[in-house]
């Protein structure tokens, strides 16, 4: 039986690389790291900003409401800073794990099995 194009199409798009270079995963990573920082001073702008304005009421739904909002909007800036940081360090990784098989590439002659 023969394998299905679909099948043959993942297996090689999986190992297919050739488009990707050190320097693209460093450029990306750059971009990301850069989108990483503004969410940071973006996460510790609305962190400052809520512990200089606390919450005067004495009905507590009002209080609870919030605290909840608060701590909805401050974790979605947490949490969009750490995948984009997550990100960088991954494609830094990458660069890094490239270069490094391109370098004992070059030094050993290919073997096919």
């Amino acid at each position: 039986m023969s394998e299905s194009p679909s099948k043959s199409n993942a297996e090689s798009s999986k190992n297919n690389l050739d488009g990707v270079t050190p320097f693209r995963c460093l450029s990306n990573a750059a971009v990301l790291g850069s989108i990483a920082t503004a969410l940071y001073f973006l996460t510790r702008s609305v962190t400052q900003t809520y512990a200089a304005k606390p919450i005067h009421s004495d009905n507590i739904a009002v209080v609870q409401m919030s605290v909840t909002v608060r701590t909805l909007v401050t974790g979605l800036c947490m949490m969009g800073t750490g995948v984009f940081a997550f990100l960088t360090f991954g494609l830094i990784f990458v660069a890094i794990q490239l270069s490094v098989q391109r370098i004992f590439k070059k030094d050993t002659p290919s073997s096919e099995t």
